[in-house]
Protein backbone atom coordinates (compact mmCIF):
# COMPACT_ATOMS: atom_id res chain seq x y z
CA UNK A 1 0.00 0.00 0.00
CA UNK A 2 0.97 3.30 -1.06
CA UNK A 3 1.68 5.78 1.90
CA UNK A 4 -0.95 8.53 2.55
CA UNK A 5 0.73 12.41 2.55
CA UNK A 6 -1.23 15.20 4.43
CA UNK A 7 -0.89 18.26 1.97
CA UNK A 8 -2.71 20.52 4.17
CA UNK A 9 -4.56 20.84 7.85
CA UNK A 10 -6.89 24.33 8.72
CA UNK A 11 -9.32 24.64 11.88
CA UNK A 12 -12.93 25.33 11.00
CA UNK A 13 -14.50 28.09 13.21
CA UNK A 14 -16.38 25.27 14.93
CA UNK A 15 -13.23 23.50 16.24
CA UNK A 16 -13.33 20.74 13.48
CA UNK A 17 -10.21 19.66 11.61
CA UNK A 18 -9.97 19.76 8.20
CA UNK A 19 -7.58 17.59 6.52
CA UNK A 20 -6.51 17.33 3.16
CA UNK A 21 -4.54 14.21 1.77
CA UNK A 22 -2.77 12.88 -1.08
CA UNK A 23 -2.54 8.61 -1.92
CA UNK A 24 -1.22 7.61 -4.54
CA UNK A 25 -3.09 10.45 -7.08
CA UNK A 26 -6.32 10.47 -5.19
CA UNK A 27 -7.17 13.29 -2.80
CA UNK A 28 -9.32 13.16 -0.36
CA UNK A 29 -11.01 16.25 2.63
CA UNK A 30 -11.53 14.63 5.90
CA UNK A 31 -13.33 16.45 8.48
CA UNK A 32 -12.45 14.78 12.30
CA UNK A 33 -11.68 12.13 10.62
CA UNK A 34 -14.00 11.28 8.71
CA UNK A 35 -14.01 11.77 4.78
CA UNK A 36 -16.36 14.48 3.37
CA UNK A 37 -15.24 13.90 -0.29
CA UNK A 38 -12.89 12.18 -2.75
CA UNK A 39 -10.81 12.70 -5.85
CA UNK A 40 -12.11 9.38 -6.53
CA UNK A 41 -16.15 9.68 -6.78
CA UNK A 42 -17.55 12.69 -7.79
CA UNK A 43 -20.38 12.00 -10.35
CA UNK A 44 -22.86 13.72 -7.85
CA UNK A 45 -21.06 17.01 -7.82
CA UNK A 46 -21.02 16.66 -11.63
CA UNK A 47 -25.01 15.74 -11.26
CA UNK A 48 -26.03 18.73 -9.66
CA UNK A 49 -24.41 21.07 -11.57
CA UNK A 50 -26.36 19.55 -14.38
CA UNK A 51 -29.41 18.81 -13.03
CA UNK A 52 -29.41 22.17 -12.26
CA UNK A 53 -28.48 24.17 -15.43
CA UNK A 54 -31.23 22.22 -16.73
CA UNK A 55 -34.03 24.16 -14.73
CA UNK A 56 -32.63 27.62 -16.59
CA UNK A 57 -33.96 28.72 -19.61
CA UNK A 58 -30.90 29.64 -21.83
CA UNK A 59 -27.46 30.08 -20.90
CA UNK A 60 -27.12 32.26 -17.42
CA UNK A 61 -25.20 34.81 -16.98
CA UNK A 62 -24.24 33.91 -13.85
CA UNK A 63 -23.78 30.89 -10.93
CA UNK A 64 -23.02 30.71 -7.37
CA UNK A 65 -21.90 27.44 -6.12
CA UNK A 66 -20.67 27.97 -2.66
CA UNK A 67 -19.54 24.64 -0.14
CA UNK A 68 -16.59 23.50 0.65
CA UNK A 69 -15.12 20.84 -2.43
CA UNK A 70 -12.78 20.21 -4.79
CA UNK A 71 -13.88 22.08 -7.94
CA UNK A 72 -16.29 19.31 -9.42
CA UNK A 73 -19.55 20.95 -9.90
CA UNK A 74 -17.78 24.13 -10.75
CA UNK A 75 -16.15 22.52 -13.52
CA UNK A 76 -19.00 20.86 -14.52
CA UNK A 77 -21.19 24.47 -15.01
CA UNK A 78 -17.76 25.88 -17.03
CA UNK A 79 -18.51 22.94 -19.35
CA UNK A 80 -21.88 23.45 -19.84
Amino acid sequence: MKPQHTLGRATAPDGRELVLYERDGVYAIRVNGLELMSSRAHGSEEELARLTLARVQGVPRSVLIGGLGMGYTLRAVLDA
